[in-house]
C-alpha cells in the first residue's frame, strides 16, 4: 500500500508539469500537490483554483494517469429556436407530482410589444440527451390595456397558467385588475379569469402550486400568488406591505380566490413582534406545501398553510442558521 501511494505522489508530481495552459498571463500557484488517497480512490482537483491563476485557461495534458475533465459537458447538440423570443418574464419545468423529478417538458413565457405568448418543449423522463427545441408557440393575449404578464406555471402536463395584470378604466378611474389565463394543449383554449386587483404592480410577481388530500381522498388544487416587496413601489427600499394570495382551482379550472392572506399584520402575529417589517424579494413552493419565503431582512423564512386556512411557521433561516421552532406551532387564523 505504502509503494502504490508513494508512486501515486510521485505521478502527480510529473503531471503538474505535463500541464500545458494555452493562454498567456498564467502563473503556477504550486510546483508540486500532495495528497493521500486510498485504495481506489478517485480524487479530482480545480486546476484554477490549486494550480493555476488566470482566466479564460485551456488545459492541455499528456499524461495516462491524469484527465482533464471540463466542469460542465454537452450532452446534446444545440437546437434552433425558429421563432425569436423578445423579452422572457419566467421559466418553469414540468415535475412530477409524486417525486417532484423533472419530466423534461419545459415553458416559458415571453411578453413582446405587441403579445404574450408561451414556449414549450414535449419530452419526456427518457429524453435526457436532447436540447429543448421550444417549438411550440401559443398566442395568449394581445398586449393592451396596460397588460404586464409576470409568471406562468404547469397545472398538468397539458396545461398553464398565466398571471397577469392590466388597466380598467371604470367612470372615469383607472383601476388594475388580475387576470389569469389558462392554456390548455388538448382543446386549445384560452381561457381568463379576472378579479379586482390589491395593489399596482411595478415590477415581478410569482405563482406557484401544490396539491393536498383531504382524509376522505379528495385532491384540492392550490395556487399561491406572491407580489414581492420591490413590485409595490418604485424607487424605494423594499419596506412595503407584501401579499401572499391562495386560490383554490375548482373542477372546471376556474381560480377561485379564498381569503387566505398572508401580510405584514399575520407575519407579526407568526413571528411575535408587532414592529416587524416583513419584505419579500423571491419565493418558492414545494410539492408538499411548504412555501419558502425570502425576506430582505430576516432571511429564509418556511410557511405552510393548514387544511383549516390557517398559517404555521414551519422554519425560520437566519444568517445560515436553521432555527426550528420547537414551541407549540405559531399559527395565524384565516381572515373572516
Amino acid at each position: 500500500m505504502k509503494q502504490k501511494i508513494k508512486s501515486f505522489l510521485i505521478l502527480f508530481q510529473i503531471c503538474l508539469f505535463t500541464v500545458n495552459v494555452l493562454q498567456k498571463g498564467c502563473s503556477s500557484q504550486v510546483d508540486q500537490l500532495q495528497m493521500f488517497p486510498t485504495q481506489g480512490e478517485k480524487l479530482q482537483i480545480n486546476l484554477h483554483v490549486h494550480l493555476f491563476e488566470g482566466e479564460d485557461l485551456t488545459y492541455d495534458l499528456k499524461d495516462e494517469y491524469f484527465k482533464i475533465v471540463n466542469p460542465v459537458a454537452n450532452t446534446g447538440n444545440s437546437s434552433i429556436h425558429a421563432t425569436s423570443a423578445t423579452n422572457i418574464r419566467s421559466v418553469k419545468a414540468f415535475r412530477s407530482r409524486q417525486t417532484q423529478q423533472w419530466m423534461n417538458s419545459f415553458v416559458f413565457l415571453d411578453q413582446s410589444e405587441t403579445e404574450v405568448s408561451i414556449f414549450f418543449s414535449e419530452g419526456s423522463i427518457q429524453d435526457k440527451i436532447p436540447t429543448s427545441d421550444f417549438k411550440n408557440k401559443v398566442k395568449i393575449a394581445p398586449v393592451s390595456n396596460g397588460l404586464q404578464c409576470f409568471d406562468v406555471e404547469y397545472i398538468e402536463n397539458n396545461k398553464f397558467i398565466i398571471d397577469c395584470q392590466k388597466e380598467v378604466i371604470e367612470d372615469q378611474i383607472t383601476k388594475q385588475t388580475d387576470v389569469f389565463y389558462l392554456y390548455s394543449k388538448q382543446t386549445k383554449d384560452i381561457t381568463s379569469f379576472e378579479d379586482e386587483a390589491f395593489v399596482k404592480l411595478y415590477n415581478q410577481r410569482y405563482i406557484g402550486l401544490y396539491y393536498q388530500k383531504s382524509e376522505l381522498g379528495n385532491e384540492t388544487t392550490y395556487i399561491v400568488r406572491v407580489t414581492p416587496s420591490y413590485s409595490l413601489k418604485p424607487k424605494e427600499k423594499p419596506y412595503q406591505n407584501p401579499i401572499v394570495q391562495t386560490y383554490i382551482l375548482s373542477k372546471n379550472d376556474q381560480p377561485l380566490l379564498t381569503n387566505y392572506l398572508l401580510d405584514d399584520v399575520d407575519t407579526a402575529i407568526l413571528f411575535r413582534r408587532s414592529d416587524l417589517k416583513f419584505n419579500i424579494v423571491d419565493f418558492k413552493i414545494s410539492y408538499n406545501g411548504f412555501i419558502y419565503l425570502l425576506d430582505f431582512l430576516q432571511g429564509l423564512v418556511v410557511v405552510k398553510l393548514l387544511q383549516t386556512g390557517e398559517w404555521n411557521l414551519v422554519h425560520k433561516f437566519y444568517e445560515f442558521e436553521e432555527k426550528k421552532y420547537c414551541l407549540p406551532s405559531i399559527i395565524v387564523k384565516k381572515r373572516n
